[in-house]
């Protein structure tokens, strides 16, 4: 018969509202077979207890967004005086890292140890599962097994390519033959407006359609962004054409909400990256459509970018989740660091409302909320552990006070970060 860990702590939140003191959960090979105090867990079942002490138990965190193969571009990326800039030595690297590769008949070679890099900063982060968008591939080989809990997004970036169709079909062979594990699913991403057609859009959502699975996107990131949609000005432009003349030219003059919109590309599945600026009539079709919107409060404060509007999506009941994005513009991948950093800087949240954003708001926009995101029996054994100050009452409080740390981590039952050490 299978062994089952109990995990005890000073506090125990097994969802966003909840909270349990001398708290306790239960394992069983992958699953979780009993949630309460100490006193009712041993009640009803048996096996060895492992008391972290002053901890909270938490769901696995959910980073809804990042880019992996981008990681050892951390430090590397000089501060830009546009958002174009900054792209263009992102683009420099990434150009620079493939050629590098095809030169030594390496496959991903270098996006692979760029990848691995990013995958155990995310674990010592205290991320059990993350949403990551892969260019080169990496990280459906190296998360096919784990330690995570992925879904990864292949990205299509049209370059301006002759035969969409083709590029689409190679898209379609790829995930086709990713198969699915338990702890790997697979979306695709059309980049973002700027460097995708709307026929790429349009095929990729029909593409996400037929393979059941959701698809993401970069969108109204700047305000630059916008302006080249419906104004067909500005430094954007520039990039547009580049990347997609002379289908740029048929564009209507329209916000690239409604462009997608208007192409099917907006569904309950999709996950709209960023949506930093938005008027009444983004608002209106996110309210309608019910996609994810992943905010990435870091790298919105490394740009500089206005408020952001996710108060108003959370009180119109808009799916807002949390990501954390590459290292090119964010300094960790810990969503232990997210969380504070978004409490810290905005008094229109609660610890509640950002912790629910980095676990069940996660976890719905990757189609998991049956699987992962709270604990109760049944659900799948993704747990992240945080390590407190003894001194503090609420473990809310002590979640997100500077000297709490990750301890410990768990992906359906195995055991991935122990004493803050990812082997």
């Amino acid at each position: 018969m299978a062994q089952t860990l109990i995990l005890r702590a000073k506090h125990l939140i097994p969802h966003p509202d909840g909270r349990i003191e001398d708290g306790a959960v239960a394992v069983r090979v992958s699953r979780i077979v009993a949630v309460g105090t100490h006193a009712h867990v041993m009640r009803h079942v048996s096996g060895s207890t492992r008391d972290l002490g002053d901890a909270v138990i938490l769901p696995g965190l959910v980073n809804a967004h990042t880019h992996l193969e981008l990681s050892d571009l951390s430090g590397k990326i000089k501060r830009a005086d546009s958002f174009v800039d900054w792209l263009k030595q992102v683009g420099r690297f990434v150009v620079k890292w493939k050629l590098a590769d095809g030169l030594l008949g390496r496959r991903c070679g270098r996006f692979v140890q760029s990848a691995k890099i990013g995958i155990a900063k995310s674990i010592a982060g205290g991320a059990t599962t993350v949403a990551d968008i892969s260019n080169s591939g990496a990280s459906f080989h190296l998360l096919r097994y784990g330690p995570l809990r992925s879904v990864v997004f292949q990205e299509v970036i049209d370059l301006r390519a002759r035969n969409i169709r083709r590029k689409i079909g190679r898209v379609r062979w790829r995930l086709r033959h990713v198969f699915d594990t338990p702890l790997l699913q697979k979306g695709v991403a059309p980049h973002a407006p700027y460097s995708a057609s709307p026929e790429t859009y349009r095929r990729c959502a029909l593409l996400a359609a037929e393979l059941n699975m959701p698809m993401a996107t970069h969108i109204h990131e700047t305000r630059e962004e916008i302006e080249a949609f419906e104004r067909n000005t500005g430094e954007f432009r520039r990039v547009m054409e580049y990347f997609i003349r002379p289908r740029f030219a048929e564009r209507p003059a329209c916000r690239p909400l409604a462009a997608l919109n208007g192409l099917g590309a907006i569904t309950n599945r999709t996950l709209l990256v960023h949506c930093n600026y938005l008027d009444e009539s983004d608002i209106a079709i996110l309210t309608n459509r019910r996609p994810t919107v992943v905010f990435c409060p870091r790298s919105h404060a490394y740009f500089g970018h206005d408020r952001h509007p996710f108060r108003r999506l959370l009180d119109l009941g808009v799916n807002v989740a949390l990501g954390t994005d590459s290292l090119a513009s964010c300094e960790s991948l810990s969503m232990l660091d997210e969380m504070r950093f978004l409490v810290g800087s905005r008094n229109d949240v609660s610890p509640q409302e950002a912790l629910a954003m980095a676990t069940t708001n996660g976890a719905r926009a990757l189609g998991l909320s049956q699987k992962i995101g709270r604990l109760a029996q049944g659900c799948e054994a993704d747990i992240t552990v945080v390590s407190t100050p003894g001194r503090q009452h609420s473990p809310y409080e002590a979640i997100f006070t500077s000297s709490s740390a990750i301890k410990f981590t768990m992906v359906r039952g195995r055991m991935v970060l122990d004493n803050g050490e990812y082997p």
